[in-house]
């Protein structure tokens, strides 16, 4: 037998697969921890439907070339006042956080990119609150992936 299990929006959290005798035989987590304020995987769910390993294979994606080059490459840029850099790395990350469902990272990124050729000081407030956001945001995506 397979339950469902329901979080208050609705929205599945966990499969129970039960014995005929009512036993616990393996729960399947679809998110372990709550980061709806941060991101969701709903776009990307649409994208891989039930395939759990592309999920993870995108996530992995987005850890490795959005977060860990993209988003390094466009603060080096921000400190250096290189402008067209700045707003060409803001504009490429924009689908990959929209993809994630990244609200407020979106709204930063998109307040960055209209910015980018201002002096560093007059977007220095949204980088530094992007980068926190960021950071917490690829911490979460990690232990997600290692599970």
């Amino acid at each position: 037998m397979v339950y469902v299990l329901k979080n208050e929006a609705g929205s599945p959290v966990s499969f129970l697969i039960l014995s005929s005798s009512l036993e616990l035989v393996h729960q399947i987590r679809i998110e372990r921890m709550q980061a709806a304020e941060d991101f969701n995987f709903d776009r990307i769910r649409a994208l891989t439907g039930s395939d759990q390993a592309a999920l993870n294979r995108f996530t992995e994606l987005f850890i490795l070339h959005t977060l860990e080059r993209d988003w390094v490459a466009l603060k080096s840029s921000a400190i250096k006042s290189e402008g067209q850099h700045v707003k060409d790395m803001a504009h490429k990350m924009k689908a990959s956080l929209d993809l994630y469902n990244m609200r407020r990272a979106s709204v930063l990124i998109r307040d960055i990119e209209q910015k980018a050729f201002q002096p560093y000081e007059s977007y220095r407030e949204e980088l530094n609150e992007l980068d926190h956001l960021l950071n917490r945001i690829g911490a979460q995506m990690k232990s997600l992936l290692q599970g």
